[in-house]
């Protein structure tokens, strides 16, 4: 059986100071069960009784709540263990500790998180080697394990019972086992079922459900390993997370050259194509998504994979290969054609269509539905991206001018539209556009009005102020006033047709560089 010390004898390896006044007496001075690293404040309320909990800095600056020192009081939790010095701990804290017996304990000497389990392990287990005689020190072998399948492995060889990981980001299962019946079950059984047969531990990080460690037995097991197995897994899936992200700048920087004029001739674009594994050229097209975004929203790599997954998903059932360039703004879907797949365009819209259904009824609840969605014409050659993306760019402003929420917009059904984009961006366009409406702009700024939204509408409505009225939901006299107040300052006569079509194109410009100004995806190199 193993030996737990006590936090005296902790506290007498000169590494770990006591800042908290809690008596070592023999009633206080219990024995540990174990410990467990903890990523953030919420996982604290599932940690085990007689437990160590590991923090960072960052995680221990939010544990100010009183209630939550309660209820780690009441789980009989044994300390906390900070890897920092004593300036990092508020005195507010010191006192809810103090008051719910709990101790807390700093290790200024050790920053890294795995070196610091490593020495607390050293000074739990006295006597390790009656229990493993061939591991001197296996919690930490375990955290250090290069993948999740060789850390499966080392569990079973410990354990000698069957050990599996369901990846939920990945949707893919490793197993290390003797057992076929095992095997099948964890890899064909879904994960409800799963929990009626075997233990299965939940591997989060960032508030966010990877995947789950099972065991086929567990009593054997000392707490320290499984935490320590719980934390590879961890660090593991990071790793793996990151490679991909890393992998996906590969494509990301070619996309980019191409779209900057910085690849022109087809030997550097196959030159560079094959970097990415792709063997030659082919026909594109883009598809742009525009998202709802906030400067204190939060947003994680997990969330960022699984909507990028998501999206290869459910568009690769049609479409050859597809890539995705996703930012919290925006996502740029960027797809190739098999030979041939292109000459059917009734299709592919239906295709399109079916790929954004299923996407949309598939959708996790921590991810939001996109903004708006354009989609643009395919083009011959992938020299021709900067075009695709702009073409998707401006559908997808088109469905955002006129409040087509998410369903898709094609390029090629816009008409006039897609001549008005065309010339923007021209110098002549935004005089155009200032000429016409600068005043109205200029005096809804200074009183705070809606006379270009009103403007908007009443060309929109044929110049109808009771239908008008009726969709702004004002009283006809308002929108009556606001239209005198209109033709006071756009200088001209609204009954003159070469009047009214010149005052209609500069309100669908308007309508343009407002889109573009609440959105930031035209700030980005993608869209400059």
């Amino acid at each position: 059986m193993t030996i737990l010390n006590k936090i005296s004898d902790l506290l007498a390896s000169k590494v770990f100071k006591l800042i908290t006044k809690t008596p070592l007496d023999s009633e206080n001075d219990k024995r540990i069960r174990g410990l467990i690293f903890c990523e953030d404040v919420d996982s604290l309320e599932r940690v085990p009784c007689g437990f160590i909990v590991i923090l960072k800095k960052e995680t221990f600056k939010n544990l100010v709540s009183e209630h939550l020192y309660k209820k780690l009081n009441e789980n009989k939790i044994i300390a906390l263990c900070l890897s920092g010095n004593e300036d990092d701990v508020l005195e507010i804290q010191i006192k809810h500790a103090e008051n719910n017996n709990i101790a807390i304990l700093v290790c200024p000497e050790i920053y890294n998180i795995s070196y610091l389990m490593k020495h607390i392990s050293d000074n739990l287990f006295l006597d390790n080697k009656d229990i493993y005689p061939n591991q001197k020190d296996f919690s930490i072998e375990l955290i250090e394990q290069p993948d999740i399948q060789s850390l499966l492995l080392q569990l079973f060889q410990l354990n000698k019972h069957n050990v599996a990981y369901k990846d939920i980001l990945n949707n893919i299962t490793f197993v290390q086992s003797s057992n076929i019946e095992f095997n099948e079950q964890v890899r064909t059984y879904p994960i409800e079922e799963l929990k009626k047969i075997f233990t299965c531990i939940a591997i989060i990080d960032e508030k966010y459900e990877c995947g789950f460690l099972i065991f086929e037995k567990i009593e054997s097991l000392p707490h320290s390993i499984i935490n320590a197995a719980v934390f590879g897994i961890k660090l593991n899936v990071r790793k793996n997370l990151q490679n991909e992200i890393l992998h996906k700048k590969y494509y990301i920087n070619l996309f980019r050259d191409i779209i900057d004029n910085k690849i022109q001739d087809n030997i550097t674009l196959l030159q560079r194509l094959r970097s990415i594994n792709i063997r030659k050229d082919c026909q594109c097209f883009c598809i742009l998504m525009t998202h709802e975004f906030f400067e204190n929203k939060k947003y994680n790599d997990y969330q960022k994979n699984l909507w990028i997954k998501l999206l290869e998903k459910y568009f690769s059932f049609h479409f050859h290969k597809v890539f995705v360039i996703h930012k919290p703004e925006y996502t740029l879907l960027i797809i190739l054609l098999n030979e041939g797949q292109s000459m059917n365009k009734i299709k592919i819209k239906e295709n399109i269509t079916n790929s954004c259904q299923m996407l949309f009824e598939n959708i996790t609840a921590n991810l939001d539905l996109p903004k708006t969605i354009g989609i643009s014409n395919i083009k011959d050659s992938l020299i021709e991206l900067k075009e695709a993306v702009f073409e998707s760019k401006n559908s997808s402003a088109y469905a955002g001018i006129n409040k087509m929420g998410y369903s898709p917009i094609f390029w090629d059904d816009l008409g006039a539209f897609k001549i008005i984009c065309s010339f923007s961006n021209s110098v002549e366009a935004r005089k155009h556009h200032l000429k016409f409406l600068s005043k109205i702009i200029e005096y809804d700024k200074i009183h705070n009005g809606e006379l270009i939204n009103t403007l908007i509408y009443l060309e929109k409505n044929n110049w109808n102020t009771r239908q008008v009225s009726e969709k702004l939901l004002f009283h006809p006299n308002t929108i009556r006033y606001r239209f005198r107040k209109i033709t006071e300052l756009i200088d001209g006569d609204i009954d003159n047709c070469d009047f009214r079509f010149d005052l209609g194109l500069a309100i669908k410009l308007h309508q343009i560089y407002s889109w573009e100004e609440i959105q930031s995806v035209h700030k980005d190199a993608f869209f400059s």
